[in-house]
């Protein structure tokens, strides 16, 4: 049995999620079993309720003139009730 720790389930989620495989065909290729992946992915979306992921696509390009840093995501999962709060951050 191959124990995994929540950073490495979380890397593992997030592995399936970009990937363009269905939970059950990523299972099947990482051999995992694919109700536990299951149960580990709500697991850890109710246990950060306010969590945002953001997925980079390339490495950040700082601008050191005015020190700002540029990222070009392609993925970002919010959660609805949190989108307000999210939209002011990115904002400022």
């Amino acid at each position: 049995m191959n124990r995994r720790t929540k950073a490495q389930w979380r890397e593992l989620i997030s592995q399936q999620q970009l990937s363009d495989l269905s939970a059950a065909e990523f299972c099947r290729r990482e051999s995992v079993n694919p109700k536990y992946f299951s149960v580990r992915k709500k697991q850890l979306s109710d246990a950060l309720p306010n969590f945002v992921e953001a997925v980079v696509s390339s490495e950040p390009k700082v601008d050191s003139s005015s020190n700002l840093i540029k990222l070009r995501i392609i993925d970002l999962d919010v959660p609805l009730d949190k989108l307000a709060c999210v939209l002011d951050q990115l904002r400022r």
